[in-house]
């Protein structure tokens, strides 16, 4: 096993002060060591400022060279993220005039900076997360041609047009983001199988789930799985298994979720807080799913601490697992509290997937406790808030209006619910071809299979 070596013995190896031996064992230990290579590269800066650094024919020149170059690009980086607080104060328009108009905007590091301040806003303004996209997009033909090849500008616009599309599609802009994930997959034509493509590949899933194509979405992630499984790249395989569990969950696969989930998990780092915990909660909820309770509960135990790591967000789906949890152990009274304080917080945070699956939970609840008159109500509560809310489709209001009809002439059976349950999760924010209680609809009673995915449990 490599052992760390220490500050004195990097000072001797720089300085012409080691043993031949000493020197063949540290030079590829700094290669493959992060933290002995920060090490490294203080001591160069040190010795070079007090003028002991000795230049060397072996690889020790290789390691000053890396370390030189990385300060170059740390510099370069500093340089461009200050420039991008200059035109982050300008709108769009203002942006691309002043990207085409000045040269020293003109660098990869510019682009690199612009995407990753785009990507760190996309959720909480995916507006101004598809404006930057748009810019680096247009930074990467004003490049220098000597320096970046069209190979590489592609895969630059590819990447632009990715967080441009995924912003789309946060919007609800499902044309836009198709689109704009169709122009990416032209750039790439010539690089696939790259990490470029995996990223993709990530956002058009998220897309197909948003627009009830679960099952086009679990191809796609498995293809970006790959890609990264290939690459070596541990954490974003992990991220993407985490994906197909919710995708499989949405399709009511429940045992091949709680199978990614936990492959997912054996991935992540610890650090990796929100995408651990949206694991171990899609497996908790899997559990409770197919009716084993207690495993859902020792689940959740061990997961609780994560929920108080994160945001409001997560609390609330903390507050809905553990009124399924209740539910499951037989407290109705504290389960209905629960669930109707997390179904008030999704509505008032606006997050209508979660404030519908949630209240389909309570009265799947209710109805197994033959409690008729709680569900008219729930039912009758859904319609009001729904017949208030501008952003909802009407398929929507009849879906619930649905559920009340057939509550009311007591031919609702449980089967409906769990039918339901696969609509609201597919179709909360595009209308399905055939919604729950339509002739036809492919639900139970039209006389028409529903399809599902391969090897859905």
């Amino acid at each position: 096993m490599d052992r760390h070596i220490s500050k004195e013995e990097i000072v001797r190896a720089f300085s012409g002060e080691a043993s031949q031996p000493d020197v063949v064992y540290a030079v590829p230990h700094l290669s493959h060591c992060r933290l002995c290579w920060n090490s490294a590269a203080n001591v160069i800066s040190q010795l070079k400022r007090e003028g002991r650094l000795k230049r060397f024919g072996d690889g020790r020149a290789a390691i000053v060279a890396l370390v030189e170059e990385e300060g170059r690009r740390t510099a370069r980086l500093m340089r461009a993220r200050a420039w991008w607080e200059e035109l982050a104060e300008l709108g769009p328009t203002e942006q691309i005039e002043r990207v085409k108009l000045v040269g020293a905007f003109q660098t990869g590091e510019l682009f690199e900076t612009i995407l990753t301040e785009s990507r760190s806003v996309w959720g909480s303004d995916p507006y101004l997360a598809e404006h930057s996209a748009l810019t680096a997009h247009f930074l990467v033909d004003h490049l220098p041609g000597a320096q970046f090849s069209e190979l590489t500008k592609n895969r630059y616009k590819a990447a632009a047009m990715s967080v441009a599309g995924n912003s789309r599609r946060l919007m609800g802009d499902w044309l836009g983001s198709a689109a704009a994930f169709g122009a990416a997959r032209n750039y790439l034509k010539d690089n696939m199988d790259t990490l470029e493509e995996a990223a993709l590949l990530s956002v058009q899933a998220s897309l197909d789930c948003d627009k009830g194509n679960v099952e086009a979405a679990s191809g796609l992630l498995a293809r970006a799985a790959a890609i990264y499984e290939k690459a070596g790249h541990k954490g974003e395989l992990g991220k993407m298994l985490v994906q197909e569990a919710q995708a499989l969950f949405i399709a009511n696969a429940f045992d091949r979720a709680i199978g990614k989930a936990e492959e997912a998990l054996l991935l992540l780092p610890p650090f990796s807080v929100f995408l651990v915990a949206s694991a171990k909660s899609l497996v908790t909820e899997s559990l409770a799913m197919t009716d084993r309770v207690d495993e859902a509960v020792r689940n959740f135990e061990e997961t609780r601490h994560l929920y108080e790591e994160l945001g409001e967000d997560f609390k609330l789906q903390s507050l809905r697992l553990q009124a399924r949890l209740l539910d499951g152990l037989g407290s109705a009274r504290e389960s209905e509290k629960l669930f109707r304080k997390a179904i008030k917080g999704f509505s008032d945070k606006e997050l209508y997937k979660d404030a519908f699956l949630a209240r389909l939970a309570l009265l799947e609840s209710l109805f197994k406790r033959d409690a008729v008159l709680k569900a008219e109500r729930l039912c009758e509560e859904a319609i009001d808030q729904l017949q208030k809310t501008e952003r909802i489709h009407s398929q929507i209001i009849k879906v619930w209006q649905g559920l009340l009809s057939h509550i009311q002439s007591q031919r609702l059976k449980i089967y409906h619910l769990a039918e339901v349950r696969d609509y609201l999760a597919r179709h909360w924010a595009i209308p399905a071809a055939r919604p729950p209680f339509s002739s036809g609809s492919g639900f139970p009673g039209s006389g028409v299979t529903a399809p599902r995915l391969p090897g859905r449990d």
